[in-house]
Order: C-alpha cells, then structure tokens, then sequence
C-alpha cells in the first residue's frame, strides 16, 4: 500500500488525526507543529510566520534560545537548505537577512531569564 493512499491514524477513542509533526532546524528534534515556530523567506528576509499561513516554504523552530542560536551558529545553511531546497536555484540567496531571529531570540532569553520563571519549580 503507498503511503498516500494510507489512511491516516486516527486515536481510538476520539477518532481525531494525530497533530502533524516536524523537525527544528536548530536541535533536529521532532515535535508537534503547534510546539514549534514557523519562518519563512520573503525577498531574502527570514520573517516569522505566526499564522502558519504564509505561502512558500517554511523552517521551524523551538521556542528555546539554544535552538535559535544553534540555527544562526550554522551560518543559516540549515536554513537556506531548508528554505531553498538545491543550492543550484538561482534565487537562492548567499545570504540571509536573520533581523527576525535576532530578535527572536532576545525575546526568548528574556524570558528564559524572568523572575517569573526563576523561581517556577518543573513538576
């Protein structure tokens, strides 16, 4: 049986599709897409894509600092690849405009460095 014509799995007591799943390009983990954060490329600039809406291709992200370091440490090629698909496009850009992630990840180490959550205890 091919994978297309494969119904999907659905959960035995509500009957409800699992949620899709897809990989950060920072830390490689698989996660729910709801978990994750979507950018995407508009004119060579990284742009958050809050909707998961927008049209072309699109690059998660965890919402940890390390993970949008560890996608910035790469130079973007994680990214670009991603994002671009083979290296012999033509309107592949050698380089990013990462504006988007930077200030993503001020954010997410202001709140990881929060009074508020300093002192929450993890169950």
């Amino acid at each position: 049986m091919s994978r297309a014509s494969r119904p999907a799995r659905r959960d035995a007591v509500t009957g409800a599709a699992p949620p899709p799943v897809r990989t950060c390009v920072g830390c490689r983990a698989r996660r729910p897409q709801h978990e994750l954060l979507r950018v995407r490329l508009v004119d060579a600039t990284l742009v958050i894509d809050d909707a998961v809406r927008g049209p072309g291709r699109g690059a998660y992200l965890c919402l940890l600092a390390a993970c949008v370091e560890r996608a910035r440490a790469r130079d973007a090629s994680a990214l670009r690849r991603v994002l671009h698909g083979p290296r012999s496009r033509p309107e592949r850009p050698e380089r990013l405009d990462m504006a988007a992630l930077d200030a993503l990840q001020a954010r997410l180490v202001t709140q990881e460095r929060s009074p508020a959550t300093e002192g929450a205890q993890t169950p």
